[in-house]
């Protein structure tokens, strides 16, 4: 499993890309990248669904933020 800036990255995807899809600002997005926990359960969904990838594609804990979705 990869984390989602792995994922993001290996399908070629800027991160200003999914940013503005999800009419984010950058710090923000940021943010979901280092604590992906944080991100909206329907944010996620379209961020998985823009990558093409499915939930269980995708790590969703850090060591720092120790939450999971």
């Amino acid at each position: 499993m990869k984390t989602l800036r792995e994922v993001r990255e290996n399908k070629g995807v800027k991160k200003v890309a999914v940013q503005r899809m999800l009419g984010v600002s950058q710090p923000t997005y940021d943010r979901y990248e280092l604590y992906p926990g944080e991100m909206r359960a329907k944010d996620l969904e379209r961020v998985l669904s823009f990558l093409g990838v499915s939930r269980g594609d995708i790590f969703l804990t850090t060591e720092e933020s120790k939450v999971c979705i």
